[in-house]
């Protein structure tokens, strides 16, 4: 007898789910449109995680409202560790609309590099280059450990995650073919 298992991110990436990098930042956009809408009516969902993200007719949803709460109500913290800001945790820190972005920030890391949240900034060498060079300045906002320098609002997020991944330009694929090279013939040629 088999159960049902509902279509969640966190489910396909325990499945073994690659996902393109065109995937990966269509969830994200899809995402972040749902936390524009949270986010307005003045609340924060406070539980963003693969698990909580479901698939409806191939959109990726938030899911899982149980934790929403409004901003200015006094809140505990909850959510799920990796997923749960520093400052929150160390420090006491209120819980706000940033939180929530945090989160998806750590979510997107997930989804690129096929670690848990704990593994950040960790990316593995066969993400191409170029493609390392246009998450990053993304990631290293999102995840970064200071929320001063994080992005304050969904819309902010959406201005500088990229549309899609550009290709390697001529100077990244010499880059990348003389490092190939270099590593191939490390032993004849000392550098």
């Amino acid at each position: 007898e088999s159960s049902y298992q509902p279509c969640t991110l966190g489910n396909l990436m325990r499945e073994g789910k690659v996902f393109s990098l065109e995937e990966v930042i269509k969830i994200i956009r899809d995402i972040l449109q749902d936390l524009k809408i949270i986010h307005a009516a003045g609340l924060i969902h406070r539980d963003i995680k693969p698990d909580n993200i479901i698939f409806i007719n191939g959109k990726a949803k938030l899911s899982d409202p149980g934790l929403i709460a409004r901003q200015d109500s006094l809140l505990t913290i909850v959510g799920t560790p990796g997923f749960i800001p520093p400052e929150v945790l160390i420090h006491n820190h209120p819980i706000d609309f940033t939180c929530d972005l945090y989160a998806l920030g750590k979510v997107f890391y997930c989804m690129i590099s096929g670690n848990k949240p704990e593994e950040y900034p960790h990316l593995s060498k066969d993400i191409p280059l170029e493609v390392r060079r246009q998450i990053f300045p993304v990631l290293s906002r999102m995840c970064n450990s200071n929320p001063s320098k994080r992005f304050s609002s969904a819309d902010e997020f959406l201005a500088k995650l990229p549309e899609k991944f550009r290709t390697a330009n001529l100077y990244e694929r010499v880059l990348k073919s003389f490092w190939n090279w270099k590593t191939l013939n490390r032993e004849k040629y000392r550098f």
